[in-house]
């Protein structure tokens, strides 16, 4: 476990704060205004080892920017092609579980974690859409 040093307590409770899963840049744009000095590669660095520590959540993303998630505990994303909002998925246990159990009656593999991130047009979007 690393020290606890104001930059590390800083971005930390910039995620623990946050329900957007934010990218690096937008923690490190939050925490400047707090830490003026603090660089980017501080920021990077600190993120890198509290998602290795297991208190934060790394989400990659295909396409674009890693996120960050204050909730450590597996569970899925979906994320807006259009208005890109990324977003937890309600009861995605039972997700989790459908899948874990297919894996292992189809390959006879053992699921112990997964990262998922659902793509495609959230409701506002749809809605927007459907006003046109």
């Amino acid at each position: 476990m690393q020290r606890s040093t104001r930059q590390r307590t800083c971005i930390l409770n910039e995620v623990c704060t946050r329900n957007d899963h934010p990218t690096a840049r937008e923690v490190y744009t939050a925490v400047r205004k707090k830490l003026p000095n603090i660089s980017l590669t501080t920021v990077y660095r600190n993120l890198t080892n509290l998602a290795n520590e297991g208190l934060i959540l790394r989400i990659a993303v295909p396409g674009a920017s890693e996120r960050f998630d204050r909730t450590a505990k597996i569970h899925f994303h979906m994320l807006c092609d259009k208005c890109r909002n990324f977003s937890d998925i309600s009861n995605d246990k039972v997700l989790f579980d459908i899948i874990k159990k297919t894996v292992a009656e189809s390959d006879g593999f053992c699921v112990s974690g997964m990262d998922l991130v659902l793509r495609g047009t959230c409701a506002d979007c749809m809605r927007k859409e459907n006003d046109k």
